[in-house]
């Protein structure tokens, strides 16, 4: 193999370690109770061959490793970690290191596999075209650890299921990650499983579930209660919920875009279904296509869905509850649907329903003035907006706040 290191704090820098094969863990480097920095070193060809061969470029157990600036590309694990293997190796950091082309044969996590690993931070790597093809996560598998992504770019990966990223038990946090171009069977870019995490300013985006009846090609939320606050959902694809589906699931989305994703069967935007019934807040659901051209979709039974706040357009039909489920609304701009809402569930439109152009700007979700979105949201206790801006006095519609003292215009009572 290549370098073992147990025991060990040393420092491994600016080294090419390349083909190197070994039967069961650590191609590359195998690190064992180690708190060791791998800083600038090049990790490529190195292969873990065995039914249990895992961590082909990187393999660390039972270690708090620093992996910096590191090239890890080309590594095949026949089992998982492709890339790198964390097994049970808490405080991990790993920061601007870029993890490339690795695949995990007939494992998980092609790029990273982490599995039990509180602490651990991964920040400003870019995971590009790793795959996992016959198990889940593409780019990146998180498995009952309570790590942090922040700031790295996860784009083209492949999977069977979480072609992105596959998170399941402990929660994670996400913050101002690129998750783009993946492609899953199931949960294109993020697959959440049993996962209350928390995601906030993430950008999904062109993401695809392809397998027939596949869900949630943005992000597929299965039996989990995560946050979202201030994340952009747009131009994925799957079969079941374009941009996101939930089964089973009661997220809070908060300040989300959902937008210009496609169905080819139902809930073009959203796919909410079988007792799921989470609670949106100030959210931007806009011309999303495909399968029943339903934005929104509720089905199975048993959801109780709650919406304020939400600018709602140019879908073929807004909101389409089936039989046995409620949708409750507080606050929405209807524009540009050929019909609002329909379906045999319950639907409760509120008493604040507004029609008009929201006249959003270029990027399809920010308000411009003029807006009919503009101070006719109720107060729900949403401090700011998906720019993290302010919302004062009579709050807008939308994920948008706009910018800066709004105009208001003084109320003429003429007498005759």
């Amino acid at each position: 193999g290549g370098i073992f290191l147990e025991n060990s704090i040393s420092t491994l820098s600016n080294n090419e370690i390349f083909s190197n094969t070994v039967l069961y863990f650590g191609g590359g480097v195998l690190l064992h109770d180690s708190a060791a920095t791998l800083d600038g070193n090049t990790l490529n060809a190195n292969h873990a061959t065995s039914n249990l061969g895992s961590g082909a470029g990187i393999y660390a157990m039972t270690s708090s490793a620093t992996i910096l600036r590191n090239t890890v590309y080309s590594n095949t694990a026949q089992s998982s970690g492709g890339g790198m293997l964390f097994n049970t190796s808490p405080n991990s950091t790993i920061i601007e290191n870029t993890i490339l082309s690795n695949t995990a044969n007939a494992g998980d996590g092609g790029g990273v596999y982490f599995r039990y690993g509180d602490g651990s931070l991964l920040r400003t790597n870019t995971i590009r075209a790793n795959h996992a093809p016959t198990n889940s996560g593409g780019g990146l598998y998180i498995d009952q650890s309570h790590a942090t992504l922040e700031f790295n770019s996860i784009e083209s990966n492949t999977a069977y299921s979480g072609g992105g990223l596959y998170s399941s038990g402990r929660a994670i946090t996400l913050t101002a990650n690129t998750v783009v171009s993946n492609t899953a069977l199931m949960g294109g870019g993020l697959y959440l499983y049993y996962n209350n995490s928390t995601l906030n300013t993430n950008t999904v985006s062109f993401n695809r579930a392809t397998l027939d009846n596949g869900e949630g090609g943005g992000i597929f939320i299965y039996y989990s209660n995560p946050v979202l606050n201030r994340n952009i959902i747009t131009f994925n694809y799957a079969d079941w919920g374009g941009g996101l589906s939930l089964f089973r699931s009661s997220p809070a989305l908060i300040n989300t875009v959902v937008a210009d994703n496609t169905a080819g069967e139902y809930g073009s935007g959203l796919s909410i279904r079988l007792n799921s019934s989470p609670r949106i807040w100030h959210s931007t659901i806009a011309r999303n296509l495909g399968g029943d051209g339903a934005g929104v979709l509720i089905t199975g039974m048993g959801c109780s869905v709650g919406m304020t706040n939400t600018v709602l357009i140019s879908h073929t039909l807004g909101i389409s509850v089936t039989l046995n489920n409620t949708v409750t609304l507080a606050g929405t701009l209807w524009h540009s649907n050929t019909d609002n809402w329909g379906g045999g569930g319950v639907i409760i439109t509120g008493t604040h329903n507004y029609w008009g152009d929201p006249l959003f700007a270029t990027d399809g979700y920010h308000l411009t003035p003029g807006s009919a979105a503009i101070d006719h949201g109720l107060n729900a206790g949403i401090a700011g907006d998906i720019d993290g801006e302010a919302r004062l006095g009579t709050p807008d519609l939308g994920a948008d706040e706009v910018a800066g003292p709004h105009l208001f215009l003084p109320l003429i009572v003429c007498s005759h």
